[in-house]
């Protein structure tokens, strides 16, 4: 059936630009894959191609929650980079408001501390 090679051939692209991390043109792409989708299960006469598409449709979901997966892992990597940015950002900062004082050094440590 026509439509679901379409829509299967967005699929793969779909999942090559996720692979990629293209995340832009996978969005894109997304969208229109969905429309396919909706269009596809909204028909009335879906019983009638169920029989030669009953496999294609379930590969079909297996591979809808491996990309949805895949990007919500993705995701929260991103999350995870950007609160590492943040912190070490406001690390940074501090360490360099952080002045020396006149009592640091030696003469202040405890004698046991210093090491000859």
């Amino acid at each position: 059936m026509r439509e679901i090679d379409d829509i299967l051939v967005l699929t793969d692209q779909v999942q090559q630009y996720i692979g990629e991390g293209r995340w832009a043109e996978a969005g894109s792409l997304e969208k229109e894959r969905l429309v396919r989708l909706n269009e596809l299960f909204a028909r009335d006469d879906l019983d009638a191609i169920r029989p030669e598409c009953e496999q294609l449709t379930h590969d079909l979901l297996a591979r809808n929650a491996r990309m949805t997966e895949t990007v919500q892992a993705g995701r929260r990597g991103l999350h995870e980079t950007t609160r590492r940015v943040n912190a070490a950002a406001g690390a940074v900062g501090a360490y360099r408001r952080n002045e020396p004082a006149a009592q640091w050094g030696d003469k202040n440590l405890p004698k046991d501390a210093i090491s000859d």
